[in-house]
């Protein structure tokens, strides 16, 4: 039976409670759900082809996003850390506090980075390639002389194209993409191929299908006029480096990194005795080379 100490199970919906808050804050913030957090209203030249782009939808949705991203990531650890305990007699417990050790910090590092992508959206203020479409400000382009707008009202009630084009920088899309795919890069490289050596052909190829995934994310955004270049690469940046931060500040990911396999420090000290012996037993095996030698 499975049994959580009280200290755990705190910690445990602490955990939860502060990804599902963090999460539903960044999702009002992409919306456009909280009123009274209005974006920076920047000026504009009247005569800036780069605003002047045509509307399109997304390419790639939000939601669609979060899912082919997030699935695939999710299913290979969780079936990878399956695997890493498939000799061992006793499963479930060492199971999940793995899978959610590894799925914790990717979630972490995901969430932190999309509530910081969002604030910063906010503070920032820079327009979008189809600024002048969607706003259609009170003014007139007939003769500019390239004068900077600093005194517009965008027509029409809609809110979300009021303040959804002045959040351009940095591209949340990107953000997430390399956020998750580096996360997954590195998880393949760490826990998957140090593990199984004879995959050495296989891991590159399904790491490079992840950084593909993260570039078509981030190049859609580029093809559909909804970001700048610089938006595009400034939120790849961020998500990269969420997600080393993510992996240095958690103990147990980084040694999971950094080892790629398991010892009583990942089970913690209520580990059962069962695994520890037989995690003794396997370490204490003296290996043998393709030649015969130990």
């Amino acid at each position: 039976m499975l049994t959580l100490s009280r200290a755990t199970f705190i910690q445990v919906i602490t955990d939860i409670s502060f990804y599902l808050a963090a999460t539903v804050i960044a999702l009002l913030f992409a919306l456009n759900e909280l009123k009274g957090l209005k974006p920076f209203i920047r000026g504009f030249f009247c005569d800036d082809q780069n605003l002047m782009y045509p509307y399109r939808e997304d390419s790639v949705s939000t939601l669609m996003a979060i899912v082919v991203l997030m699935v695939p990531t999710v299913v290979i650890i969780l079936f990878t850390e399956a695997l890493l305990l498939k000799n061992y007699s006793q499963k479930l417990k060492p199971f999940l506090r793995n899978s959610y050790n590894m799925v914790g910090c990717l979630l972490l590092g995901f969430t932190l980075c999309m509530l910081f992508i969002e604030i910063v959206k906010l503070y920032v203020g820079r327009l979008r390639p189809h600024f002048l479409t969607v706003c259609q400000p009170n003014i007139s382009t007939s003769n500019c002389s390239k004068t900077f707008i600093t005194s517009y009202t965008c027509q029409g009630s809609d809110l979300d194209a009021i303040y959804d084009p002045r959040k351009s920088f940095p591209s949340g899309h990107s953000g997430a993409a390399w956020n998750v795919m580096t996360y997954l890069a590195m998880y393949i490289h760490f826990r998957i191929l140090t593990n199984w050596p004879r995959f050495r052909v296989f891991c590159p190829i399904l790491q490079l299908a992840a950084i593909c995934l993260a570039a078509y994310v981030s190049i859609s955004r580029l093809q559909d006029y909804k970001h700048h270049t610089g938006d595009v690469i400034g939120g790849g940046i961020i998500g990269i480096v969420f997600t080393l931060s993510a992996i240095y500040q958690n103990p147990k990911a980084r040694r999971g990194f950094l080892r790629g396999g398991y010892d009583q420090a990942d089970f913690g000290d209520t580990m059962d005795t069962v695994i520890c012996t037989e995690l003794h037993q396997a370490n204490s095996k003296p290996r043998t080379t393709p030649n015969g030698q130990t």
